[in-house]
């Protein structure tokens, strides 16, 4: 939805950046979420509670100085956040082998959807401001990249999806 309304907002000449920042908060919320039903503990809970509240202070304070710009800071900051509790969820699967074969949890394709993602996102998650106001060819190339890991995400999330089991 973010993705069509910024469009959207693309063919009319308007600033689109904006829907990117809330889009970020919305996107880091929900699989902070999924974390906590997904990785259960107590200090766990409190762990990602706290790291939510750290990102939106954070991502309020970029949004107040940064609106016109990519979220940088933001961007970067979840896809660390992410990969954390992506190691997070591994080891959770490591120390408690429920079944003899990995890639029939659901937990381990969404697990590595974020992983592979966030992680092969970061280098233009971090450079990505500097990348649009010097190299402005190749920053449109550099998101073709984004594209294909984005495609890879998704499918690795649906394959999580058809390995859940009904219940």
């Amino acid at each position: 939805m973010a993705d069509f309304i910024s469009a959207v907002l693309r063919m009319d000449h308007m600033n689109n950046m904006p829907v990117f920042h809330i889009y970020t908060v919305i996107e880091f919320t929900w699989i902070s979420l999924f974390y906590i039903k997904a990785v259960p503990g107590k200090k766990i809970t409190a762990l990602i509670t706290g790291l939510i509240l750290l990102f939106l202070v954070l991502a309020a304070y970029e949004f107040r100085h940064n609106m016109n710009e990519m979220d940088v800071l933001s961007t970067t900051t979840e896809a660390f956040i992410v990969m954390f509790y992506a190691v997070l969820g591994f080891s959770l699967l490591l120390k408690n082998p429920v079944h003899s074969k990995v890639t029939s949890i659901p937990l381990f394709w969404i697990n590595t959807a974020f992983l592979l993602y966030f992680a092969g996102n970061l280098f233009l998650f971090i450079f990505s401001s500097y990348v649009q106001q010097h190299f402005k060819k190749e920053f449109n190339e550099l998101w073709g990249i984004h594209s294909i890991m984005s495609l890879i995400y998704y499918l690795l999330i649906a394959t999580g999806f058809w390995k859940t089991k009904a219940r």
